[in-house]
């Protein structure tokens, strides 16, 4: 049932009828223009174009972008929406992925922003590449599998030094310079299945680095892997199970691409080696974004890569593929 009121006007309860009539008796309640803008904003957006459907006057007192737009922030308080996306041209197409962003989740973070039509389509793709990499790992009797949106954010003077030309080269005999991000929280109350409550990433030597963690460990208290680790190999020293991640960037300054990366949780760092960081418009692009905080969609899923041998299994050097 749906309960409306405004002012002196009775609660309306209207139960099971199908959403022509309902919009017909709401109409008929509220005849003037302003109650009836007011009643959209109560509405869910699939019951909008019901309502501009009833006669001629809703549908014109409907027509203001302002009113679709408070309905679908209320629709997705995780983000911030501009206008363009609900006018009439891409409405449609907007709504379409609506469903897809409201079901996903994301980590604690300012509003996720969709300011522009290609914005919002480039994250509806990279939502339903994760669901499904999420929805086959359960299938194939994975225990859990989770699909959430985060920044990947770094301090400039560190990132700059590890994106320098040739950083990556050990040139000098000193180690590579470390540059710690900000802890990305996986979402999720205390008692839901989480194959890790917090991920951890770092650049060193141009490598991304990742740790998966239960344990409450800070980011500096994490150890650095050993050298040989950076070849892909994955250390097994954690006290928990392994995960698998996957980290992929919504931005237009830079790639970020990295799946099936296998993660044992609270050991040390953990070279991500499957997967590419592109400067799509170049270093200092890359640098500005990475401070300002990167938007990735992250996959995150219990045990080990599907892609990984049966021998490196046994060997305890598993290596994901490519």
């Amino acid at each position: 049932s749906s309960r409306f009121s405004a002012g002196p006007v009775a609660a309306v309860v209207i139960a099971e009828p199908g959403p022509a009539i309902i919009m017909a008796s709401l109409v008929a309640v509220f005849p003037n223009h302003m109650l009836r803008e007011s009643l959209a904003k109560l509405l869910l957006l699939s019951d909008m174009s019901h309502l501009q459907a009833v006669d001629v006057a809703t549908k014109s007192s409907l027509d203001d972008v302002g009113i679709w737009l408070e309905s679908a922030s209320v629709a997705l308080p995780g983000f911030s929406l501009a206008e363009d996306l609900l006018r009439k041209g891409v409405r449609g197409g907007f709504l379409m992925m609506l469903k897809c962003f409201a079901s996903t989740s994301v980590s604690r973070m300012e509003k996720v922003p969709l300011q522009s039509w290609a914005e919002a389509t480039k994250l509806s793709k990279l939502l339903a590449n994760a669901n499904k990499a999420a929805a086959m790992h359960v299938a194939r009797g994975g225990g859990s599998a989770q699909v959430f949106i985060a920044r990947l954010m770094f301090k400039r003077e560190t990132i700059a030094a590890v994106f320098e030309e040739g950083a990556s080269e050990d040139t000098t005999g000193q180690a590579p310079a470390l540059c710690l991000g900000a802890t990305v929280v996986v979402p999720g109350g205390p008692k839901q299945q989480r194959a890790a409550k917090r991920l951890h990433f770092a650049w060193r030597g141009g490598s991304l680095l990742v740790s998966a963690r239960s344990d409450g460990a800070r980011t500096v208290d994490i150890d650095l892997p050993e050298e040989h680790l950076y070849l892909g190999a994955v250390e097994g020293d954690g006290t928990g199970a392994a995960v698998t991640v996957d980290v992929t960037s919504c931005s237009t300054a830079l790639t970020l691409s990295y799946r099936g990366v296998a993660v044992p949780t609270d050991a040390r760092w953990q070279a991500a080696s499957s997967g590419i960081c592109a400067h799509t418009r170049g270093r200092a692009a890359s640098i500005e974004a990475l401070t300002q905080g990167v938007l990735c969609v992250i996959c995150l899923r219990d045990g080990m890569p599907e892609t990984v041998s049966n021998l490196a299994k046994t060997l305890h050097l598993d290596t994901p593929h490519r």
